[in-house]
């Protein structure tokens, strides 16, 4: 399976648009070219053999691009989109972080959103800490969400309990997910620190 190292995927963060233009018009050589690729459109079930054009890890194009700093022939390998999984939690599946990631990588997910508040409700911040120091370097996007609250509710027994100090605290990472109570159900919102 091909994947980008962890350092180009931070990289491609800052992508401009104006640099991935010239890849995608074809003035540039890719920074990576996947030839011989059948791409799967998830949206029309359509299959086309084209080749891909990357730049830093984003897709600046699919068609017949020929030029690539490094070129890879994927021999007629489908190419699909990588899963999202909006709402999960990890310490159910009784795993550390890097063997769910391991795990949920081999099955097509790229992406997971995970809310912690089990974790949480047991260990209190100390618990939110270790899932987010756990995802580092792992193979897939790992977000975790900041529970709402802890214990979730009077009804439960906890064996912790975080403040909205606690809570503020814990957003000094530089990219959180916080989870917002909406009628029962909690939804993450992407934000980064500074913007608190």
């Amino acid at each position: 399976m091909f994947s980008y190292p962890r350092t180009l995927r931070k990289e491609a963060i800052g992508t401009n648009i104006i640099d991935i233009i010239p890849v995608a018009r074809g003035d540039k050589p890719a920074d990576v070219l996947l030839k011989n690729c059948k791409v799967v459109n998830v949206f029309s079930g359509e299959v086309e053999e084209a080749n891909l054009a990357l730049f830093r890890k984003r897709i600046a194009g699919i068609g017949d691009y020929e030029e690539g700093v490094e070129v890879i022939d994927l021999e007629g390998s489908f190419v699909v989109p990588g899963l999202i999984d909006a709402h999960l939690h990890i310490e159910s599946s009784m795993v550390s972080p890097v063997e769910f990631s391991k795990t949920i990588l081999a099955r097509g997910t790229t992406t997971a959103i995970a809310d912690p508040h089990e974790i949480a409700n047991v260990m209190g911040l100390a618990g939110i800490e270790y899932m987010i120091r756990s995802t580092e370097g792992v193979p897939v996007n790992l977000y975790i969400m900041i529970p709402s609250a802890v214990p979730a509710s009077t009804m439960e027994t906890s064996g912790a309990t975080i403040s909205v100090m606690g809570i503020a605290g814990i957003l000094l990472a530089p990219i959180y997910f916080v989870s917002l109570e909406l009628g029962g159900g909690s939804i993450g919102v992407k934000g980064f620190a500074s913007a608190v």
